[in-house]
C-alpha cells in the first residue's frame, strides 16, 4: 500500500516496434490527494481519447458463484475486512483520500487484476499472509486513536514525497508471501496488454512497474520514455 503526496503523475511509456502498439503505465497509489486523481483521470481521459485501452489494478471479491472451501472463504472474508480497515484507516489519518472513491472508473475500462482468491491461493501462506494484514489494520487503528502521532504523521505528509506509516506495505513483512502475489498479479496484466491489438494505458502501483516492464520487455517492448 502506498500514500502520494505530490499531485505530479509518474508514467513510464513502452513501445512495441513491430507494431507500433504503445502501453503507458501510470503509477498509481491507494491513497493520495485529490488533485492526484484528477490528474490521473485527466492523462487517461486524453489517452482513451486517442484509442487507447485502459486497464486497471484491484484485487476483488470473487464472483458470487466461486467455489471454495470453508478455510478459504474464513480467510477471504477476513482478508477483504483487513483490506478495508487499511486503506480507510490510512485516509483518516492523513487526511487524503482513497482512490475507489476519487477515481472514475469507467464501465468498459478492465480491471486485469486477479481476485482475492485467486491471490490467497498464490500464497505459500495463506493464514501467515491474512494475519499480518490485521496486524497492519490493528496498528493503522491505533495510530487514529494517539492524536500526537496523528499530527506528526500529517506533517509528515507535507512533504511532496511518497510516504507511509507502520503500513507503508504491509505484505513486506512476508516477503515470500509478497512476491508470489506480485509476481501473479504483474503476470496478469502482462498477459492482458498482449490479448489486445490496441494501445494500453495501465494503472498500477508503483510495486508492480519493474515485473510489468520485464514482461513487457520479454514481449518485445522497449522503454521509450521515463
Amino acid at each position: 500500500m502506498s500514500t502520494r503526496v505530490s499531485t505530479r503523475v509518474r508514467t513510464r511509456v513502452w513501445r512495441h516496434p513491430p507494431s507500433g502498439r504503445t502501453v503507458t503505465l501510470v503509477e498509481m497509489a491507494h491513497v493520495a490527494r485529490p488533485r492526484f486523481y484528477a490528474a490521473v483521470q485527466a492523462l487517461v481521459d486524453r489517452l482513451e481519447d486517442g484509442g487507447a485501452e485502459v486497464h486497471y489494478e484491484g484485487v476483488e471479491a470473487p464472483p458470487p458463484d466461486a467455489h471454495m472451501s470453508d478455510v478459504e472463504r474464513a480467510l477471504l472474508d477476513r482478508l477483504l475486512t483487513a483490506h478495508h480497515r487499511l486503506y480507510s484507516g490510512m485516509a483518516r489519518i492523513t487526511g487524503h483520500v482513497q482512490q475507489l472513491d476519487h477515481l472514475t472508473v469507467r464501465p468498459h475500462w478492465r480491471n486485469t487484476d486477479i481476485t482475492e482468491l485467486d491471490l490467497l491461493r498464490a500464497l505459500p501462506d495463506p493464514e501467515q499472509y491474512v494475519a499480518e494484514a490485521e496486524r497492519s489494520a490493528d496498528r493503522v487503528d491505533d495510530l487514529q486513536r494517539d492524536p500526537i502521532l496523528r499530527f506528526w504523521i500529517w506533517a509528515a505528509l507535507r512533504i511532496p514525497r511518497f510516504v507511509l506509516g507502520p503500513a507503508r506495505d504491509w505484505q513486506g513483512d512476508v516477503d515470500g508471501d509478497k512476491a508470489a502475489t506480485v509476481a501473479a498479479r504483474n503476470t496478469a496484466a502482462v498477459r492482458a496488454v498482449l490479448a489486445t491489438d490496441r494501445d494500453v494505458v495501465a494503472l498500477w502501483g508503483t510495486a508492480h512497474h519493474a515485473g510489468i516492464g520485464h514482461g513487457l520487455r520479454e514481449a518485445g517492448f522497449q522503454a521509450v520514455a521515463p
